[in-house]
């Protein structure tokens, strides 16, 4: 019992120093614009990379071309997939001690 009130604990105080990183870089973002790197289209434009989703991004794995940028400017919450890593990183924390 008291380990899953520590888990609980720690995941809630993570969440919560995560939710005010945010916030800060939120508003530090505000008051001055950050540079972004220039990049150029990709070196095959004819692959012809289509996608229904609002938001991705794909790199080319050794040069770290870009392949496809659809909305990657805009700020989005976490992916769950994010929130599950975060949990499972917790909890391999607690088990070790």
């Amino acid at each position: 019992m008291l380990l899953r009130v520590v888990v609980f604990l720690s995941a809630g105080a993570l969440l919560a120093a995560g939710l005010a990183g945010q916030l800060a870089e939120a508003a530090a973002s505000k008051s001055k614009p950050k540079p972004t790197a220039v990049v150029g289209p990709p070196a095959n434009p004819a692959i012809g990379i289509e996608t229904q989703a609002k938001h991705a991004l794909i790199l080319e794995a050794e040069t770290g071309v870009v392949l496809l940028d659809k909305g990657a400017d805009e700020r989005i919450p976490p992916a769950s997939m994010s929130k599950i890593m975060t949990a499972y990183i917790v909890f391999g924390m607690v088990k070790e001690g």
